[in-house]
């Protein structure tokens, strides 16, 4: 198995899977804003992988035509592939093109809180289905012919009553060494996103996942702001590892650590991930989902220093290249 985790630095940094927001052209602009030690790829469904066929699928050279959610570059690896369903017959197949692919490991989706996932018994619907877990993990393992490492990523239980019974099944996982890491989020499925993110016991589950097995990596996840936080986080609670989600598009430089970025540079950088994700969407591609991005890159701007409730109301990409372009030459 090629096990990439041994090559990652000490408490080291990642950027959480999040559907809409970790697509191709973010993880792309991140490479140069501020990369992050490891990549994870959008969540992507197991379904619609196996409904579309994406595993045989030609494409005009006779390979694959595979999702864009799991399309890459080589300036992104190491970055790991995270599926999310309920059905192990489907994992194991998204595994076989995970591998195809070139990824450096797949990652289980048991955290999401979403209703409508859930609703499909996948995300934080399979902590409730520890047996199915089980199945699902064995079928990826197969799939990927041990290739490449298995990871889970979930939260502390279903509800904090739940809490320590959860505990306990995921130790009894750990013990079976079969997954290679496992990131916890400190919330409980019923929590969502409200609430404080609980790295007290983030820190107790680290330990006990320690005691069984030294070897597995364990990452903390939830309210992280910033890299000094991150490494204090990962010294205190003593986990290898922690994940930044939500925080990057509040401050898409998070992973640079810098404080300070330029007007000049956010329009720089605005501009080119709007080209990137008309290259990769389309220019007929809804610029609503890129509007989250801006809030990012123009957080703390006056609305007197630059336009943006002009760019917030854009109606497609041509103008808003219009808009950015007309604030670069400000800069000439």
């Amino acid at each position: 198995m090629k096990n990439f985790w041994t090559k990652l630095p000490k408490h080291f940094i990642a950027l959480a899977p999040m559907a809409g927001v970790t697509d191709f052209p973010f993880r792309e602009i991140l490479c140069e804003i501020g990369k992050p030690d490891l990549f994870f790829t959008e969540f992507v469904s197991t379904e619609m992988i196996y409904r579309r066929g994406a595993v045989s699928a030609p494409d005009k050279k006779g390979g694959m035509t595979p999702p864009l959610q799991l399309h890459f570059s080589k300036k992104e690896k190491p970055i790991i592939a995270q599926f999310f369903g309920c059905k192990p017959e489907q994992f194991r197949i998204c595994a076989q093109l995970a591998v195809k692919l070139g990824f450096d490991g797949i990652d289980i989706n048991m955290g999401c809180p979403d209703r409508k996932v859930q609703k499909q018994g996948a995300g934080s619907e399979l902590i409730r289905n520890p047996e199915l877990v089980r199945k699902i993990i064995q079928a990826t393992i197969e799939g990927c012919g041990e290739k490449i490492p298995v990871s889970l990523k979930t939260r502390l239980g279903y509800d904090k009553k739940d809490i320590p019974r959860y505990l306990e099944i995921l130790k009894d996982i750990i013990a079976e060494k079969k997954i290679t890491a496992i990131t916890i989020h400190g919330r409980t499925v019923r929590q969502g996103y409200s609430g404080e993110a609980d790295w007290e016991m983030i820190g107790k589950f680290a330990k006990e996942f320690k005691k069984i097995s030294k070897n597995t990596v364990v990452i903390g996840n939830g309210d992280v702001k910033n890299v000094e936080q991150e490494k204090n986080l990962a010294e205190k609670y003593g986990v290898d590892g922690v994940m930044i989600g939500r925080q990057v598009l509040k401050n898409p430089w998070v992973f640079s650590g810098k404080e300070d970025v330029s007007l000049k540079e956010r329009i720089k950088i605005a501009l080119k991930h709007t080209e990137l994700f008309e290259k990769f969407h389309g220019r007929e591609a809804n610029i609503g989902a890129m509007k989250k991005y801006y809030k990012g890159y123009f957080a703390g701007i006056a609305g007197d220093s630059f336009p943006k409730k002009r760019l917030m109301e854009s109606k497609d990409v041509g103008e808003v290249k219009i808009i950015l372009k007309s604030q670069m030459t400000n800069y000439k």
